[in-house]
């Protein structure tokens, strides 16, 4: 048996550097407790679990042997929480659909990795809104809530109303959603939905709205089901992940009353020294009679099918398959800029690695089951910059069913 799996029984853990996130916010990370067996591997994939919070620029999770006692030191340093900075942002991924203004993130409000996120923007979709995050109700993690509300003029993204108007249109949006979850250990977690929707077009466009009056005012109750075993959330390399939700829309209330359901699944693994696979089916499913064209399942949006990146195709339900392969050209290099004068120290230390992939994406949309109405396929490489805690950058080549090429910048990971 090699060191990174030879088991050795825990005595204590320890937490250092937190000076001012609480020690449960990040046990409750923690896939295991005093007097268990682990090994080096287990450790590892804990660190990452830690780091996955977004709260910290280093993490180390190592044995110290005491008295014949085996110590399991957390260690951390702690990120700048609180960003009062300009906004520019890439709208459905598109660079020519940029917003832009000013967001406040204070996180890790109070110490227990809260979230207060205000933004306010113009151009694309001008919008302003609020969210509130609060993952740890209790101090054991059982309990999380999240509240926003958003206002914002979108532009349509429905190529069937274009097509039937003649031209661009916007709309105007009101959005406010209360969930309230239970984690039922530290990958299972389980959440109710409340939300309130307001949608209003400026005239009258078939089935666009369900309501009266140009206007659509419709309660939705949700619920859904997630669970996670990835390693590093923001760029995983092992474990998997599945989402479920269903909707109940209108509740026949203002002539609106339609289902949906999504599913998303994702596995990450490694195949044979540092060369990683990832795997992503993703389906959202509508029910009903009639469903507002506002809310039609759409590829080219938030869904994107690489190699046909710009494209968008829509019906009322999607499927969407996803596969990449990846290697570190630089698996991880901490760096420490804090020699800078003036700005702040924090801010001065981030995890980077570089990454090489190769990926082959599928998108399909269908009105009914198993009948896929329209499809696009890509595939290409590209490459990935991490900058962590705070974000990852992609340029990638992708080409399409024809062999014709394009160029994609991104923001985050893929999936």
């Amino acid at each position: 048996m090699n060191s990174e799996e030879e088991s050795f029984r825990v005595d204590s853990i320890l937490v250092l550097g937190n000076k001012t996130t609480e020690d449960f916010v990040i046990l409750n990370e923690i896939t295991f407790n005093k007097g268990e067996l682990v090994n080096n591997k287990d450790l590892l994939y804990n660190r990452e679990r830690v780091y996955s919070l977004g709260l910290f620029n280093k993490v180390s999770v190592k044995k110290v042997e005491e008295n014949q006692k085996n110590l399991i030191i957390i260690e951390v340093e702690e990120s700048w929480y609180i960003f009062p900075l300009p906004l520019l942002e890439i709208k459905e991924r598109d660079y020519k659909k940029l917003s832009y203004g000013f967001y406040l993130v204070y996180k890790n409000f109070r110490g227990r990795n809260e979230t207060i996120f205000s933004t306010v923007s113009f151009g694309y979709n001008p919008s302003f809104g609020i969210t509130y995050i609060n993952p740890n109700l209790n101090t054991e993690g059982d309990y999380f809530l999240r509240f926003s509300s958003f206002f914002s003029r979108q532009n349509n993204r429905s190529i069937i109303a274009e097509s039937q108007t003649g031209e661009k249109f916007s709309f105007k949006q009101i959005f406010s959603s209360l969930i309230l979850g239970n984690r039922i250990d530290a990958f299972n977690r389980l959440f109710v939905n409340l939300t309130f929707n307001y949608v209003e077009t400026e005239k009258q466009i078939t089935n666009y709205t369900l309501g009266s009056e140009r206007i659509d005012r419709y309660p939705q109750l949700g619920l859904g089901y997630e669970y996670d075993k990835r390693d590093l959330i923001q760029f995983p390399k092992q474990g998997n992940y599945l989402f479920l939700s269903g909707n109940f829309n209108g509740l026949g209330i203002n002539n609106t009353n339609y289902q949906t359901a999504k599913m998303d699944f994702r596995q990450y693994f490694e195949i044979y020294n540092k060369i990683f696979f990832k795997f992503r089916t993703s389906a959202r499913i509508t029910f009903g009679e009639k469903v507002p064209l506002f809310d039609y399942s759409l590829i080219g949006a938030d869904e994107k099918v690489r190699g046909n990146f710009f494209k968008r195709i829509e019906d009322r339900n999607l499927l969407s398959v996803n596969s990449e392969l990846y290697y570190p050209l630089i698996n991880e290099l901490q760096l420490d800029l804090s020699f800078l004068p003036i700005i702040p120290k924090k801010l001065l230390s981030y995890r980077i690695a570089v990454y090489i992939h190769a990926f082959a994406d599928y998108g399909s949309v269908f009105k009914d089951f198993y009948k896929s109405t329209n499809s696009l396929a890509g595939y290409g490489f590209g490459i990935s910059f991490l900058f962590l805690p705070y974000n990852i950058v992609r340029f990638e080549m992708g080409l399409n069913e024809y062999s014709k090429t394009e160029f994609i910048f991104d923001i985050g990971t893929s999936f």
